[in-house]
């Protein structure tokens, strides 16, 4: 992708998903730094730089560090300095993930199908607090933890009402299957936009809690911000950080010991924020993500200041 503009070089060859072109990006950002033009790619997984658990990680943070130092280069990650300063040693600047200020672009009207499942969803919680599990349910989303405090904890099930709407991983297949069996509910199917959001807008809480090798930000987390609708993430996570730094209200659980995860649940009643103060937090975002996006195309002074 290219974006024309005024300055000497002309042109700047844009990555929006550095990461699944990293080889294209490095072999662009040589070239692009011999010939004095810009390239920049937008980084969604910075944290995967600072794992060690594989040699691929230890590689791409070597990667990293060496092409943020290259001329008229500009590797842009989705996630804030502030959650983690190492996050600048393989980045030169941040915007917020798009996806915590994106929804002014959809027209998700309501549809039959997204009322049908409103309807359902409603009519089985009573007066239960729904709790939604969105997109693909996989392990590193941690599905497994999601079920297995559904299946485990009868309390829970009294005072909740547990919804996944997405794709099963097949691992998992048989453990949804005990979560409809004991009452909760599972679209094991692709979800349309307008669906989605329907269930976030009848959920009480939005499940967010990923497995320790999800460190990253996370597109649920940031249509929860923009919906008001309080989050459960999993302590220690980079998303943790986030929703403290953006002021939204997010449950720390402890991977892994459903007990203490379920008690935390239980006991937590957080206060929803105002549509207006929300849509404001989210208004000034966007306006200056899309700025300082649009200075670093551009390669003037205003792509130094959002650091």
């Amino acid at each position: 992708m290219e974006l024309r503009n005024p300055t000497p070089s002309g042109v700047a060859d844009f990555f929006p998903m550095l990461d699944d072109n990293i080889f294209e990006f490095s072999r662009a950002a040589v070239l692009n730094g011999l010939k004095g033009k810009r390239t920049v790619g937008l980084f969604f997984r910075p944290g995967e730089c600072f794992l060690t658990s594989k040699m691929k990680y230890r590689f791409k943070r070597a990667l990293f560090s060496l092409l943020k130092r290259l001329p008229h280069t500009h590797i842009i990650t989705i996630l804030p300095f502030q959650l983690d300063v190492r996050i600048q040693s393989v980045a030169t600047g941040w915007i917020h993930d798009p996806q915590f200020w994106d929804l002014g672009y959809f027209d998700a009207k309501t549809t039959e199908q997204s009322s049908a499942i409103e309807r359902q969803v409603k009519d089985v919680a009573q007066q239960r607090r729904i709790l939604v599990a969105l997109g693909s349910q996989t392990r590193i989303k941690g599905f497994d933890l999601f079920c297995t405090m559904w299946c485990e904890q009868s309390t829970v099930r009294e005072k909740f009402l547990f919804v996944a709407a997405g794709k099963v991983d097949p691992q998992f297949e048989k453990l949804a299957a005990k979560v409809t069996d004991l009452g909760g509910v599972v679209f094991n199917r692709q979800i349309s936009d307008e669906e989605l959001f329907c269930l976030y807008r009848v959920s009480d809480m939005v499940w967010s809690c990923y497995a320790p090798d999800y460190n990253q930000s996370s597109g649920i987390l940031g249509r929860a911000f923009q919906f008001g609708k309080p989050s459960l993430i999993r302590e220690g996570s980079f998303l943790g950080s986030y929703a403290a730094l953006l002021g939204h209200a997010a449950l720390p659980l402890p991977f892994g010991d459903v007990g203490l995860a379920s008690r935390r649940i239980l006991d937590w009643n957080p206060k929803a924020p105002s549509e207006y103060s929300i849509s404001r937090k989210v208004e000034n975002i966007r306006e200056q993500d899309l700025a300082n996006l649009a200075a670093f195309l551009r390669g003037d002074s205003r792509s130094e200041t959002h650091k």
